[in-house]
């Protein structure tokens, strides 16, 4: 929902999910982990900007590209 912002986009989408490659995927998933952890951290569930969370994701020397 609120986090990857898919509601509402229905069966639209399907094309596009299934061209997906493993490295899109993981990609997507790290950032939107990302994303829910910067959100879960915050009182009153305050989603973080674009800029936040690749700037977390920046910092992270673990996460594997």
């Amino acid at each position: 929902g609120d986090g990857c912002g898919c509601g509402g986009v229905g069966e639209n989408i399907a094309p596009f999910v299934d061209s997906l490659t493993a490295d899109e995927w993981r990609d997507i998933l790290t950032y939107a982990a990302t994303a829910a952890a910067i959100t879960c951290s915050r009182v009153g569930a305050q989603p973080p900007t674009d800029a936040e969370v690749l700037g977390m994701l920046a910092e992270k020397p673990y996460v594997s590209r």
